[in-house]
């Protein structure tokens, strides 16, 4: 078996070399819709947030901890240098906190358990991207894309909870901020700016690579519901933007989203792999994160399957509000027994 894994990608890659002459027109398409998302939307939104998250990590980071880590630290279990990676993904889109991790854990701020553990939850799509380009431009629906982030980050943070160290939940202690010196200020932004143009070609260079991979998919089987379902395993955007406008299109986009892709896995191990960090529990919880959004999706739109068995919408809520309550009472009581 072990074999026959390992003869799978060069036969695969073969295949697809060997594929391209006959679907040129495919691989043309794809490399300029690539760029074109690459220019457009990719870089605009990210490359600004990976240059401020770099540069705010060595001048606000002090300040960012003093003011979320009383409550990110006990709910995620983890210390309060990581509470950088947890905003950079929670607002900078992917794969902005795992490479975040990948800083803190280089810099040795953080342990190797708990750098392989932040992507968990701490690697999420943007706000405008799920609310703007995939709801209100795919589906016609601001709602849908507001509601579609909302169980995106519900779900990962529901991950976090899941997975996360005791220890770390009764040993937070407020630390006293300590201030960079305004002199360091030209050589950390030039840092940031390099920092962040190397990543921004990593990402880009990944994105384009899955784009056409997953164009020679359709070309060969054709385009369907299920083969989008099959590139979104690989490239998220370019999934979720070939579903059909249906609720079943859009409870599929909310398993893909969360899932990532295996693009943004690769993103991320651009920054893992060089420092010997692991994705593996990462693509493990997001397999998770990936079917309690889809289960969400289509719980919060029960209309559409089974009207006679359709929940108020404020009950829905309701229980939405209160898993993660529940999910605290164990973590709360192991605190207490500790302290």
């Amino acid at each position: 078996m072990k074999k026959l894994l390992s003869a799978l990608p060069p036969v695969l890659i073969l295949f697809l070399l060997f594929s391209m002459p006959f679907l040129s027109d495919y691989v043309k398409d794809s490399v300029k819709s690539g760029i074109e998302i690459c220019l457009s939307s990719l870089v605009p939104s990210l490359f600004p947030f990976l240059f401020l998250s770099s540069l705010a990590s060595s001048f606000a980071s002090p300040l960012l901890t003093r003011l979320f880590a009383p409550l990110f630290c006990p709910l995620f279990g983890i210390t309060p240098p990581s509470v950088s990676a947890v905003i950079s993904g929670l607002l900078g889109g992917f794969p902005s906190g795992s490479a975040e991790s990948a800083r803190l854990y280089s810099e040795k701020k953080i342990s190797k358990a708990e750098a392989e553990r932040l992507p968990l939850f701490c690697n999420n799509a943007g706000l405008m991207f799920v609310i703007g380009t995939v709801g209100a431009e795919h589906f016609s629906s601001f709602k849908a894309g507001l509601i579609l982030y909302f169980f995106h980050i519900f779900s990962s943070v529901v991950c976090g909870i899941l997975t996360r160290d005791p220890k770390n939940i009764s040993s937070y202690t407020k630390e006293t901020a300590s201030y960079v010196p305004l002199s360091q200020f030209p050589s950390l932004f030039t840092s940031a700016v390099r920092n962040s143009v190397f990543s921004m070609a990593l990402i880009s260079g990944n994105f384009m690579v899955f784009r056409v991979f997953t164009a020679l998919l359709c070309g060969i089987f054709g385009n369907s519901i299920i083969i989008s379902f099959i590139s979104g395993l690989f490239e998220v955007t370019g999934g979720i933007l070939s579903m059909p406008e249906n609720t079943t299109g859009l409870i599929l986009s909310a398993f893909l989203l969360s899932f990532n892709g295996f693009c943004v896995h690769m993103q991320a191990l651009t920054f893992f792999s060089p420092l010997g960090l692991s994705m593996k529990k990462c693509i493990i919880g997001k397999s998770f994160s990936a079917v309690l959004t889809a289960f969400l999706m289509y719980v919060a739109l029960p209309e559409n399957f089974f009207p006679e068995k359709s929940l108020p919408p404020m009950v829905i809520y309701i229980i939405i509000i209160l898993i993660p309550l529940l999910l605290l009472i164990p973590h709360a009581k192991k605190a207490s027994d500790a302290v």
